[in-house]
């Protein structure tokens, strides 16, 4: 995921004559899959930034202690770039992470879209690369046997696979691959660097809980094959791990800023804008207070530099100025000029905004660029300033894009120069809400003897089977993911990280309480009279409770009352049915005054139906 095809291009390249001592690693994150009625479906983005770490620091140890090191090459899993690896013979290991489908592997297409990959068809691949075929394949799937069994079949002569038919990117699975490419750098043999990656597990204080559960989930195939043999052997082996990273400061001066967590739940968000790019040159995000705006954009921002998309992504204003850069310098002053009061038909301004947008043209008039302005805290007249800008940029130069983040969605900013997309993110679902509450919770942790290790394990105690996209304002959520929804935040990414770090033990434990109470129906109360009667009877049985000193008691029963008044929403009360009354009478006249009779007979039927329900309510009342 973060590396670019120019960039290990070059590695490559560059390192031709130690071919034999790299290890190539596909890491795919597409964003979305698509139906056959054309409708979006998100793919949660895997951790790769902690595999990432982890093979880096298990050959930095190999090459500390033997003095040499291998070559480490990041690549974005795609069938172009696995196959220009294959047809280079440029690593004797290729190392593939990615969600896994029975059969196939899920790379990406390119424009951050899902491609199924064949495992028949990868295979048939890697067996015409002839004599450069790679020595390992370590394939870091679900559902990833059938493909090692490919791989076999190609002539691979060693691969790893994972038997476990599970989300894959856990500790286990890094953990036991810093082990194995430690030992393998070490110039241990396949059979050696298998067991002492299966025997680290043991050791390890994150996984060692867990790992009787998962001892069987690597398989090292053929099983008839000999692995009594060393991967990396020789002289051969370069010093200094090398990798295709795109935002160093050495290689790219533009840095981005790094987004205060991992993005969950955007991942539609994010092909929007990829797409939108991919029609238009500017897109607009905008949104309320803490739904995650510049977080959202700084992510699509990597994504987008990561694999080079449309060309180097700049970040406005600049993260840090770069010395002798005439381009660094034309943004910084018109950052400075878009914030200040300074009006724009003054002297002084024009005079300095027109040096800063012709060096700024004059560089980018061919260039393929992405400007991620962030303009949260302009105001009026920047925001005029800034189209003035955009209309001057657009003009001027030929491919550059811009993504403009900005509170108001109501905002004009291109005018007619230039087709604008604009996306309003809106609150995040019940799963991804408690995966973000999950990953900055303190009782979610690996290291805690829980059986809550991970955010997945809170997600899948916490969310029911079809709530899990739901939101918070829906009428379809029950009583308990309502509950669930308020405890970790609503959905906003602000809220969600404030209710995570804040929670306290006692409040955690009675999330998981709710989580395991059965679901209170709301057919159970036909009115809103019998459900406020229902609530009067909890509240006395929870005094009666505490009087007698029974504490555990009122805990069990002070649930059943937060969870009862969850379902007030869904029983309106005798006041809402009757203001409700009273607009649909407005509307059923003003109807028939339009002689808008299909609306007037639809109103009508509405009318009725809120005046039975007033009467039950009634009635009910009357009776209790």
């Amino acid at each position: 995921m973060d590396s670019s095809p120019t960039a290990s291009d070059d590695v490559a390249l560059a390192n031709n004559r130690t071919e034999h001592h790299q290890l190539t690693v596909f890491q795919a994150a597409p964003l979305v899959w698509e139906d056959r009625d054309c409708n979006l479906h998100p793919v949660e983005l895997l951790d790769f930034a902690r595999e990432r770490k982890a093979l880096v620091d298990g050959l930095n140890d190999a090459g500390d202690a033997s003095g040499e090191r291998v070559g480490l090459v990041f690549e974005t899993a795609t069938a172009d770039r696995f196959g220009a690896i294959l047809a280079r013979g440029s690593s004797s290991a290729l190392h593939i992470s990615c969600h896994g489908y029975p059969g196939h592997l899920c790379w990406e297409d390119g424009f951050g879209g899902l491609q199924l990959i064949a495992a028949d068809k990868l295979a048939a691949l890697v067996q015409a690369s002839s004599g450069r075929k790679p020595k390992l394949v370590y394939v870091s799937s679900c559902h990833s046997r059938t493909v090692g069994e490919a791989f076999v079949k190609a002539g691979v002569p060693h691969v790893i696979c994972c038997e476990q038919d599970d989300l894959l990117m856990d500790t286990v699975t890094i953990e036991f691959a810093r082990a194995f490419y430690r030992a393998l750098a070490c110039g241990r043999t396949m059979r050696e660097a298998y067991d002492l990656g299966m025997r680290s597990l043991e050791l390890c204080p994150v996984t060692s809980r867990d790992f009787d559960g998962k001892c069987c989930q690597f398989a090292l195939l053929p099983n008839d094959s000999n692995h009594d043999l060393p991967i990396f052997r020789g002289g051969g082996v370069r010093r200094g791990v090398e990798s295709s990273v795109v935002n160093d400061v050495v290689s790219v001066p533009w840095i981005i800023p790094c987004p205060p967590n991992h993005t969950i739940g955007r991942e539609v968000d994010m092909y929007t804008i990829l797409r939108a790019f991919r029609r238009g040159r500017l897109v607009k995000l905008s949104g309320p207070r803490g739904i995650g705006k510049r977080t959202l954009a700084e992510t699509v921002s990597r994504y987008i530099a990561d694999r080079n998309l449309f060309g180097q992504v700049i970040w406005i204003p600049l993260v840090c100025s770069i010395k002798n850069c005439a381009l660094s310098s034309s943004f910084e002053v018109l950052c400075d000029l878009l914030s200040s009061e300074c009006n724009m038909k003054s002297r002084y301004y024009r005079h300095k905004y027109n040096a800063a947008i012709s060096s700024i043209i004059g560089i980018l008039h061919t260039q393929e660029v992405v400007l991620c302005i962030d303009a949260f805290g302009f105001n009026e007249g920047s925001m005029e300033k800034l189209s003035v800008f955009l209309r001057d940029l657009f003009r001027g130069t030929a491919y550059s894009k811009v993504l403009v983040v900005t509170q108001s969605p109501d905002c004009i900013i291109a005018g007619d120069i230039c087709e604008e997309t604009d996306i309003t993110l809106s609150p995040l679902g019940l799963r991804a809400s408690v995966l973000l509450f999950g990953m900055a919770c303190k009782f979610t942790s690996a290291t805690l003897p829980s059986n809550l290790s991970s955010p997945l394990d809170l997600a899948k105690k916490l969310v029911l089977e079809g709530q899990e996209n739901l939101k918070f304002d829906s009428l379809d959520l029950s009583s308990k993911s309502y509950q669930v929804f308020h405890l970790v935040g609503k959905g906003f990414p602000a809220e969600i990280q404030t209710a995570a770090t804040e929670i306290t033990e006692c409040d955690f434990d009675r999330l998981i309480h709710i989580a395991e109470m059965e679901e209170c129906e709301s057919r159970l109360f036909s009115t809103r009279a019998a459900l406020e009667f229902h609530l009067q009877l909890l509240q006395q049985q929870i005094e009666g409770a505490v009087a007698a000193g029974d504490f555990s008691g009122a805990r069990d029963l002070k649930s059943q009352l937060d969870e009862a008044e969850a379902m007030t929403r869904f029983l309106p009360s005798i006041s809402d049915i009757s203001g409700d009354m009273k607009r649909t009478r407005m509307s059923l006249e003003e109807s028939i005054r339009e002689q808008d009779f299909n609306s007037a007979e639809s109103l009508d039927k509405k009318l009725k139906s809120l005046e039975a329900k007033l009467v039950r309510e009634k009635e009910t009342k009357a009776a209790l």
